[in-house]
């Protein structure tokens, strides 16, 4: 089962990282388990939280628009300098601030979308086969080969003696 969530992607002054909000006992903002990630530094940051519901819902009026997610158009509204977008609902789909644009990707949120929950290492870029490791394996196996076949060669030069 899915749990209910919201996923934005934030781009503040150049770094992208992303915010993800789990919502623990349905809609209830009193306890939200949020992560954090940063695929720059490849760290994965979980809390547990109490929203203010100003972090993530606007009840701002304005121009009707849609906000085109995933493939999907949600009918929203646009404040008159353009600088945050929000459904009907009141969800905030995209917030420009300094230095900072805060934008919904992923959502299992009702009004919104059924997403699959994201993959968490795959966001932060971990990968336990990377290729470092991958030559640190092959080093170690071959390592391992050698002083196996040199030890069978000793033996036998040993047995010839």
């Amino acid at each position: 089962m899915t749990p209910v969530f919201l996923e934005y992607k934030v781009i503040h002054d150049n770094i992208t990282y992303y915010i993800i909000y789990i919502f623990i006992y349905n809609l209830s903002l009193k306890l939200v388990t949020m992560y954090t990630i940063n695929p720059n530094s490849h760290t994965i940051l979980s809390y547990n939280v109490s929203l203010e519901p100003q972090q993530i819902f606007s009840n701002i009026t304005g121009i009707s628009t849609y906000y085109s997610f995933d493939g999907k158009k949600i009918l929203a509204y646009e404040n008159n300098n353009g600088s945050i977008i929000v459904a009907y609902n009141g969800l905030i789909l995209k917030k420009v601030s300094n230095n900072s644009v805060r934008y919904l990707i992923a959502a299992n949120y009702p009004g919104i979308d059924n997403s699959k929950f994201p993959n968490l290492y795959k966001l932060a870029k971990i990968s336990i086969f990377d290729t470092n490791i991958r030559v640190l394996v092959l080093g170690v196996l071959l390592t391992i080969l050698s002083s196996f076949v040199l030890k069978i060669m000793v033996g036998r030069y040993d047995k010839v003696r």
